[in-house]
């Protein structure tokens, strides 16, 4: 059982934000890599550690074909129109037009407005949050992604909701003082309105509930971000039931409706069981309190307990003077989506992003004439890539066999908020299969 706090990585993101440090020669041609950090969004803390942190590592090895990499940080807010990930990008491009490669955005609806950049730029795009389903053949071959997609999300949670995971099922499933995840009769998943990967993921969780375990949901849409008490009490109370999902992209607006679920709970004597998706993981961040206790969200396994996923935590926390590194959302993935591009991009001895995601397969899978690198070989990976071997890297947050449309498998997992007093700490709750 793996036990992270709440509030242990607001500190972290200011350490990491001071220097790309140990860069090779400064004769060499410094190479741009966009960072798309979502103000709204708590999860850009970890994705920007997990970039840095590969940034840093492949810097110090000699970077990519005697390149360094110039970490530039593109920040934008999904909750302002008129601060998109897409006018974003537009803006830093014209600013640094040899930009090849693009990490971000954080959500899939963010993600899916850099289409046309993407293809106008011959820009790569490379996620490590975005699951929403069919990504890459929309950018026709310019985006990759370290996460998997949001179908196997969906059986996920309908297994969770279904009670599959009651009781504890092994290790992997260890809840409060042993407890399962018990099933749910009466559900509702409430879902962020206007935001792409929440309306598909809430869909499919809905036909699966239906057509595999039997359970009709009630669906509600609620608030993009509602800013106050009554916006939250009224989205509410549209979702209150026994068991309610919450799919959003915004960990700040989770925490309030999670509040406002509770109290109207409390009022009305339903005391619902809450749960959410990979979206609202920012729960982690900020105050917590005795309201959300309990809370169960899931999203892509970040630490997927294997030997490479071990070798990263090392490289971040002497990176960063830790002792421990607790598993924060999509830092791990974010890692391995530097990682791949480096490395695609030395293989393919350019920069060119048209080129460049044509590598992708020839370094993340497993082949006869490959050999097997983990992020503690990436000195010996790069090295082979530059010599056109084939490499299969396996990274901090799984196998990430980058398939032909650009997409990864994986597992999920569930976490288990827990409060007690003042102190707030996640624990795992249950693993997929």
């Amino acid at each position: 059982m793996r036990i992270s706090p709440l509030v242990f990585l607001a500190p972290l993101l200011g350490s990491l934000a001071c220097t790309d440090a140990a860069t090779p020669p400064p004769s060499a041609e410094r190479i741009p890599v966009g960072i798309l950090l979502d103000d709204a969004s708590d999860d850009s803390a970890s994705i920007e550690q997990g970039a840095l942190t590969a940034v840093r590592q492949i810097n110090a090895l000699g970077g990519v074909l005697g390149h360094p990499l110039e970490a530039v940080r593109i920040r934008y807010k999904s909750d302002d129109p008129t601060a998109t990930a897409e006018i974003a990008v537009r803006a830093q491009i014209a600013a640094t037009p040899t930009m090849p490669f693009v990490l971000g955005a954080v959500s899939s609806g963010q993600t899916l407005g850099l289409v046309n950049v993407a293809k106008e730029k011959n820009l790569v795009i490379g996620s490590a949050s975005a699951t929403r389903d069919g990504l890459g053949s929309t950018f026709e071959g310019r985006f990759f992604r370290t996460v998997p997609a949001d179908a196997g999300q969906a059986n996920f949670m309908a297994d969770i909701l279904a009670g599959v995971h009651a009781p504890a099922m092994g290790p992997g499933d260890a809840g409060v003082a042993g407890e399962g995840i018990a099933k749910c009769t009466n559900v509702t998943i409430a879902y962020q309105t206007g935001e792409a990967y929440a309306s598909s993921l809430a869909t499919k969780l809905e036909a699966v509930l239906k057509t595999q375990k039997g359970m009709t949901p009630k669906v509600v849409a609620v608030s993009a971000s509602a800013t106050t008490a009554d916006g939250y009490a009224a989205d509410a109370a549209l979702a209150i039931n026994e068991c309610v999902f919450l799919i959003h992209t915004l960990g700040s607006y989770a925490k309030d409706f999670y509040r406002a679920t509770n109290a109207l709970g409390q009022k009305t004597g339903k005391n619902p069981r809450m749960f959410g998706s990979d979206g609202v993981s920012g729960i982690r961040i900020g105050q917590v309190d005795a309201s959300l206790n309990g809370v169960i969200y899931t999203g892509p396994d970040p630490a997927p307990l294997e030997a490479p996923y071990k070798e990263f935590e090392r490289l971040f926390g002497a990176a960063n003077g830790l002792a421990t590194v607790d598993e924060a959302s999509f830092r791990s993935s974010a890692y391995d989506v530097i990682a791949l591009y480096a490395l695609a991009a030395a293989r393919a001895g350019t920069f060119d992003g048209s080129k460049v995601r044509l590598e992708l397969v020839n370094v993340s899978r497993p082949a006869a004439d490959g050999t097997r690198f983990t992020p503690k070989d990436l000195n010996g990976a790069l090295g082979n890539a530059t010599l056109k071997r084939r490499v299969n890297f396996d990274g901090a947050s799984g196998p990430v066999d980058v398939d032909d449309t650009g997409d990864v498998g994986g597992k999920y997992v569930a976490y288990r908020v827990v409060v007690q007093g003042t102190t707030a700490t996640i624990i795992r709750a249950a693993s997929s299969k």
